[in-house]
């Protein structure tokens, strides 16, 4: 099971949500230069197969784009777990801001 979990509604076409989902990630190294090391990514569709170095950690996941909400499914390394709660709030204000504007 996901350490993170997180699921957004929206109101947008899957192309918009996932059109301003690729233009957000495009910003993530640059934003976070101290903190993203290495940022893979691939789409298969309307799913985005994920990893992300943080430094020394790594998360991987997929995030999918559905007609009414995106979800968000990410594995952390047991020494993040505690930091889990902060980054599933964080997780979901960002999307909510990205994909509805509040």
């Amino acid at each position: 099971m996901p350490d993170l979990s997180v699921t957004v509604a929206h109101a947008l076409t899957r192309v918009e949500a996932r059109r301003r989902i690729a233009c957000r990630l495009k910003q993530l190294p640059q934003q976070f230069s101290e903190l993203v090391g290495n940022l893979e990514q691939h789409w298969d569709g309307d799913t985005l197969e994920f990893q992300v170095s943080c430094s020394r950690p790594t998360v991987t996941g997929h995030l999918v784009v559905e007609d009414h909400a995106v979800r968000l499914e990410a594995s952390l390394p047991c020494y993040l777990a505690p930091l889990a709660r902060n980054a599933l709030r964080e997780l979901e204000r960002v999307a909510r801001h990205l994909l509805n504007g509040s």
